[in-house]
């Protein structure tokens, strides 16, 4: 997915049409007491095409500092943790 693309996109699962925000999480699995792992469902989803998902808000509180927010400049990439870890983070 590039920049321009997820700008072009129109499909999702959010409400709101301007909301054009991307995200990603990991996928949770559940380790049983055979060794097997078992994916655990987002809430909400029933395992038939209902889907669920996450709501992420963003507050814009009153605040002195509150006139200088921006958008996130084109192409801005964000990372957190080692990309190289040597144990479990």
């Amino acid at each position: 997915m590039t920049y321009a693309s997820a700008r072009a996109s129109n499909c999702g699962t959010c409400n709101v049409k301007e909301d054009l925000s991307n995200y990603w999480t990991p996928k949770l699995y559940y380790k049983a007491q055979n060794g097997s792992f078992i994916s655990v469902p987002v809430e909400g989803d029933d395992g038939h095409g209902n889907l669920g998902g996450m709501a992420i808000y963003y507050l814009q509180r009153p605040g002195p500092d509150n006139d200088t927010l921006v958008p996130f400049p084109e192409n801005f990439r964000m990372m957190a943790g080692d990309t190289k870890p040597k144990k479990l983070q």
